[in-house]
């Protein structure tokens, strides 16, 4: 873990040396797919998920395997594939894996946001990094309110999870 935390400090240093559309471009986009994800993820459950898979099994291949680029690639295509089974096997209509998929894809737009500010922020030449790491009890707290809103906010308001229960509705009555 201590690897993650080097390498993010290693990017804040090299900050000033990285041609400013790198850090702004890919921050903005986070941002704002970070955003979609963390308040109507379920609407978009199967694509969320191959998402996770892809950047856990890349961060996973990467960090655990020397930083080897194609090692990333392998791992983030495993990675893909089992999370596309899991959104599958959340995607029945119990009130669990409503509960679970909504609690998954709000901890994954909550750090996709984090992370794209931290790149903004990056750009601005303050150390994001440094002082997360400095305030982390404010930040995870931040971050946990931050999941518990958009998983109680994806469950009241999502459309799929509306539209599976009129289905189960109209199912009953035609039978």
């Amino acid at each position: 873990m201590d690897y993650i935390i080097d390498f993010a400090k290693e990017l804040e240093a090299s900050g000033d040396q990285v041609k400013p559309i790198l850090l702004i471009g890919p921050g903005i986009a986070a941002v704002i797919v970070g955003i979609i994800i963390w308040l109507a993820g379920s609407n978009f459950k199967k694509i969320s998920f191959a998402i996770i898979g892809l950047t856990a099994g890349a961060l996973l291949g990467y960090f655990s395997t020397g930083k080897s680029i194609n090692h990333a690639i392998s791992f983030a295509s495993a990675g893909a594939i089992i999370f596309i089974i899991i959104a599958v096997l959340l995607s029945g209509r119990s009130i669990f894996a409503r509960f679970l998929s909504a609690l998954i894809l709000s901890v994954l737009g909550t750090s996709v946001i984090f992370a794209g500010m931290i790149m903004l922020l990056i750009y601005k030449g303050s150390q994001p990094v440094t002082y997360i790491i400095q305030k982390q009890y404010f930040f995870g707290s931040v971050f946990a309110i931050m999941a518990v809103f958009g998983t109680i906010e994806q469950l009241l308001l999502c459309k799929q999870a509306k539209k599976s229960l009129k289905n189960e509705e109209k199912k009953c009555k035609d039978r």
